[in-house]
């Protein structure tokens, strides 16, 4: 500490290390020479002295030796003093240490200034020497009580720490070992309320305590602690053999032994604990770790990284400049039109915000407004953005544009605000703005949570004569009998319905038709493709939305928009010249902008087939293309195959005509081509090749355009569009997206390659628990498959711990090999998952219940004395009750284990 003080040029009055150690510390800050003497002379003979006569200097002192400082005493006359006040208030470490304020006069402004700061006592000069001895005494007494008070702090169920006495013991632990390095791990209960609710408080606090006690005694646990209700924090020091993930292992081990059984843990590592960041801000690292892996079945640990590091900054960044942003109008609104469906008219338009920050540029709506809905911004964006379309319409209005409904997007938080609602209409009407030219578009959750207050609310602005929309419609809580309860207008067709439009437009059809008969419009938004559009034609959708007609617009091109498709009426599906017409008026876009929207569509969150045909739209589009489409190479197999395609109707022809083609003749075409970078057949006539000029011919292909997909200069496939008829001249496009696309590939085949690895129990070649967490999954999220009846088996070894403990762990996975076996004997191996090390689950997918129950029943009654296992099962008539079926399952299967081990007289946790 000797030499850590003389850096900051000050002198501690201390005689030797020991005697530091020994008496407290106070930092002293005096103005004057005469007062700092005067103070010293009083202190030094009971405490060591650490004098700053520069708040900088002081505040530097405290952040590297905050744990030994017992008392800061400041004089109110030092410059800058409040500001060094308020500084130590920002940092929790540094608030805790206490402030006595010194002055000269008894001015009551800066006392309560001083104590607003934190400080805990104010003494005048002149000093008596006694009292202010006996003020510092009882100051850091107090405040060495509270903390003391603080650490001892013990659950008596499970004798964990306190989070306060936690990080308190934390802090000492690193203060004694300053060479150490240790790691914080937190650990999260998943789903502990459902757990709360499907087996009662009593049991759940019982299953918590046991996961605390447990963790405690955990041999490489130097201390843990209580976080919250159902999150505990232990540390441990670092070590080459003790990784964080024979921790996580150690960890799971607990909660698959705990009184209820198939729980599940996220888990949380900061591997750096090292004195240098203060304990509290390093459990709070921990549990942000956490926050990146919530609601992912598969992945149950997760690290602090500077990655996670800077996605936190990023976000506070974001959230610092939101209130500057819209004061300089960095916030745009766009404009995406919406089309009747029947006379290609445009009919609307949604008004979208965009984000254009000074230092991350155009950003997704998705990158803040989620932040904005948490903190409560979300409400003065909507109001800006209501207020800036209420200013373009008249704007619209004196330049004689004919304008269109804009619907406004609404948040949940807005209804919350008091009287913001009331504020929207008040400006729509000072604007002189008709209620039918503003539609107010909400979500379907909403609607969830203290309904009766919001409905009320939405059906006073409908009686104004203001529509409403609701956006996401089938995406998660609504269903068709929401269309009855709430008050709406129109509805809009969640976008996944239209992906998918093939696998569900039964459900499309329905849902208009019921809308329809409810006299309630219908909206389809991310309609993309020309057969998507047919198809919501012929079910008689009312109005489209997407890329199909136009991107989101600025409102300058907005303007433009509006006026080249005044006279674009009905338009007959065999006129091509109009068509073509239509679709260069849609896409009028220049090459940065469609580069911009090219990667942003591929790094986006949606599945990699959805968003590369995104992709191949955009590229088609921009040229006039009927198709785009990527043909890759398999060297291996020596084949090429389509991959992903885009095609102007609808079909995948190309999928179809390279399915698994010989690279003979792959290489014969390329060849005709030329060995270049890219080429451009403008007319298949130019080629010489007449095989090649058949096979273009009856593919309907008249021109092509084309460039390699390179790794190493090496060509691993090809991206081409055909019939191009717009920017032909320009192959710039082409080339600049072809990193990309690389990219892509490759990263999806490192996935799936890794993918296919950990989907697969080594030890009996079942399905493992990442495939089960995938498939289960896939089952909730699809519309047809949860519909489907299923049978859910659980099975639960008996006697395992037994076998491994008495004969040995060879003889264990005997036992399990042979359960295996047993399980493959009475349904489809596919349909079996090894979960855990004794635990296994069944989705029997199939139609017969009767079928299914006598497969069970079979299935218990080959067990035997040495092959044995714990069986529950449920038959499911509609998969989208998966979750409460298992639950039931799981209870069906706990009640005949604890049968089992009843009989055998042992205890279940001891097996």
């Amino acid at each position: 500490m000797g030499e850590g003080t003389k850096k900051y040029g000050f002198d501690s009055g201390m005689s030797s290390v020991d005697e530091f150690i020994v008496k407290k510390n106070i930092l002293l800050l005096e103005s004057k020479v005469e007062n700092l003497e005067i103070s010293k002379k009083i202190l030094m003979d009971d405490y060591n002295v650490i004098v700053a006569q520069d708040v900088r200097i002081a505040l530097r002192i405290m952040q590297d030796n905050y744990r030994i400082i017992s008392l800061i005493m400041v004089d109110v006359e030092m410059s800058d003093c409040f500001w060094f006040l308020e500084e130590i208030c920002k940092v929790p470490e540094l608030a805790a240490i206490p402030i006595i304020v010194t002055t000269d006069d008894n001015e009551a402004d800066k006392e309560e200034k001083s104590l607003e700061f934190g400080a805990v006592d104010f003494i005048m000069r002149p000093y008596n020497n006694r009292i202010v001895l006996a003020r510092v005494k009882n100051v850091i007494y107090l405040r060495e009580s509270a903390a003391a008070l603080s650490a001892v702090m013990m659950e008596p169920n499970t004798g964990l720490y306190t989070k306060q006495a936690f990080i308190h013991h934390a802090e000492m632990l690193l203060s004694a070992n300053p060479g150490k390095v240790y790691m914080l791990i937190g650990i999260d209960i998943v789903n502990s309320k459902l757990t709360n609710s499907q087996y009662g408080e009593k049991r759940c606090s019982e299953f918590l305590d046991y996961v605390g006690r447990s963790l405690g005694e955990l041999e490489m646990t130097l201390m843990a602690g209580r976080y919250s209700n159902d999150q505990f924090i232990i540390m441990v020091e670092k070590s080459e053999q003790l990784t964080s993930r024979v921790i996580a292992g150690k960890i799971q081990n607990i909660v698959k032994e705990a009184p209820i059984a198939h729980q599940s843990v996220k888990i949380g590592v900061y591997d750096k604990l090292d004195g240098k960041i203060s304990v509290i801000s390093c459990c709070d690292r921990a549990f942000w770790a956490i926050r990146t892996i919530k609601g992912i079945y598969n992945e149950y640990i997760s690290y602090y990284t500077e990655e996670l590091r800077e996605q936190l900054i990023t976000e506070q960044r974001i959230q610092d400049s939101m209130e500057d942003a819209l004061v300089k109008g960095q916030f745009k609104v766009y404009y995406q039109p919406k089309h009747n469906c029947k006379t290609r008219q445009v009919s609307g338009a949604e008004a979208l915000v965009r984000w254009n920050h000074p230092d991350y540029g155009f950003m997704a709506p998705s990158r803040f407004i989620p932040l904005f809905e948490k903190n409560g911004f979300i409400t003065k964006l909507d109001s800006y953005v209501m207020e800036q379309v209420c200013k373009d319409m008249v704007d619209w209005k004196q330049k004689g544009i004919d304008i269109v409904p804009v619907s406004v997007n609404i948040s949940r938080r807005d209804f919350y605000e008091e009287g913001w609602m009331d504020k929207q209409l008040d400006v729509i009407t000072r604007y002189s703005i008709d209620p039918r030219m503003i539609h107010m578009e909400v979500t379907e959750s909403l609607y969830t949570g203290n309904a009766d207050t919001i409905i009320e609310h939405v059906k006073k602005v409908q009686k104004k004569g203001y529509e409403i929309e609701m956006d996401d419609f089938g995406s998660g809580y609504s269903s068709l009998g929401m269309l009855n309860e709430f008050p709406l207008d129109i509805v809009k067709l969640d976008i996944s319905f239209i992906r998918r439009i093939e696998q569900s437009d039964v459900v499309i059809d329905s849902v208009i038709s019921m809308a329809h008969r409810m006299g309630l419009k219908t909206i389809a938004e991310g309609v993309e493709t020309q057969a998507q559009f047919v198809k919501l034609k012929e079910l008689g959708c009312d109005y489209i939305q997407g890329f199909y007609f136009s991107r989101p617009l600025p409102k300058e091109e907005f303007e433009k928009y509006l006026i080249d498709h005044k006279e674009i009426g009905v338009l007959r599906e065999q006129d091509d010249d109009v068509a073509e017409q239509w679709r260069a008026l849609s896409n009028e876009l220049e090459i940065k902008n469609i580069l911009l929207e090219c990667v942003n569509s591929l790094v986006a969150e949606e599945n990699q087939q959805s968003k590369i045909r995104h992709f191949l739209s955009v590229i088609a589009k921009f040229y006039g293309a009927t198709c785009a489409y990527i043909v890759e190479f398999d060297k291996e197999r020596n084949i090429a195959n389509c991959t992903f395609e885009w095609d102007s109707v609808g079909g995948e022809y190309k999928k179809k005509y390279f399915r698994d083609k010989e690279m003979a003749e792959i290489d014969i075409w390329l060849k005709a081509f030329g060995e270049h970078d890219a080429y451009y057949v403008k007319s298949i006539k130019d080629i010489e090749d007449k095989n090649i000029y058949r096979v273009l011919l009856e593919q309907g292909i008249n021109s092509i355009m084309s460039v390699p997909l390179l790794i190493k200069k090496e060509r691993i496939g090809f991206l081409s569009v055909d019939n191009p008829t717009m920017n032909v001249e320009s192959m710039l496009l082409l080339r600049a997206v072809t990193s990309f696309v690389v990219t892509e590939i490759e990263r999806h085949r490192y996935i799936s390659l890794l993918e296919n690895i950990s989907f697969v129990d080594s030890l009996t070649g079942l399905k493992n628990r990442t495939a089960y967490d995938r498939d289960i999954a896939m089952i909730e999220s699809d519309e047809l498959n949860n519909k489907k009846p299923m049978g859910v088996v659980f099975a639960d070894i008996n006697g395992l711990k037994s076998r491994n403990d008495n004969v040995g762990h060879e003889a264990g996975d005997m036992l399990i090999q042979d359960i295996a076996n047993l399980l493959k004997t009475h349904f489809n191996p596919s349909h079996i998952y090894r979960i855990g090390g004794d635990e296994f689950v069944i989705l029997s997918h199939g139609k017969d219940k009767n079928k299914f129950y006598s497969r069970v029943e079979k299935l218990k009654q080959s067990c035997n004395e040495d092959v044995s296992a714990a069986i529950g099962g449920k038959w499911i008539d509609e998969a989208r009750n998966f979750q409460e079926s298992i639950a039931l399952a799981d209870k069906e299967m706990y009640e005949d284990k604890t049968r089992y081990y009843l009989d055998k007289g042992h205890d279940r946790r001891r097996r």
